[in-house]
């Protein structure tokens, strides 16, 4: 129990912490690239697709948990066709840790993953996404490009993730 209250604790600090940042939704998301399977990407390639941008660090024990609640529910956000872009932070957070493909496969099975964009952000990313080095931060966007939600912890609000990806998510973006 007193485990349980010290992650909630720490989970609130990031919650309140998050509404602080630059990119409080609704936001147009800013454009950046990441590498996946060795190659550049944008995230404007994933324009017209709900998005969920999950940033983390795979030394991170919540992104542990993250990557298997994802997996266990990947029915549920497939089926709605919301696509996963899992990034390991930029320099892993600054401390070693597994590559992006072994951390997930560690914590999940191939069958429930293969949907997901895996990769690494960007340095420019990580200044735009993440310029506070959380460990593992989430942004919901979505098909045109707008942030919905801002979070840490998927595990944790995994069905605030899954409502996302059945929501008709049409809100506009702060001018």
């Amino acid at each position: 129990m007193k485990r349980l209250s010290l992650w909630l604790l720490i989970l609130s600090g990031l919650m309140s912490n998050l509404s602080a940042q630059e990119l409080t939704p609704p936001v147009k998301a800013p454009q950046a690239d990441f590498i996946s399977q060795g190659s550049p990407h944008t995230l404007a390639e994933y324009r017209d697709k709900k998005v969920m941008l999950w940033l983390f660090s795979t030394w991170c024990h919540t992104c542990a948990a993250g990557v298997k609640a994802l997996a266990e529910k990947h029915k549920e956000w497939e089926q709605h066709g919301l696509t996963i872009l899992a990034l390991r932070n930029y320099n892993n957070g600054g401390y070693p840790g597994a590559d992006i493909e072994g951390f997930i496969a560690h914590y999940s099975s191939p069958s429930a993953t293969r949907n997901w964009v895996k990769g690494e952000a960007s340095e420019e990313m990580d200044k735009l996404y993440n310029s506070r080095q959380y460990p593992d931060i989430y942004f919901l966007i979505n098909e045109q490009g707008v942030i919905q939600e801002q979070g840490t912890a998927p595990a944790v609000f995994i069905k605030k993730i899954i409502d996302f990806a059945r929501s008709d998510t049409q809100k506009e973006a702060k001018k």
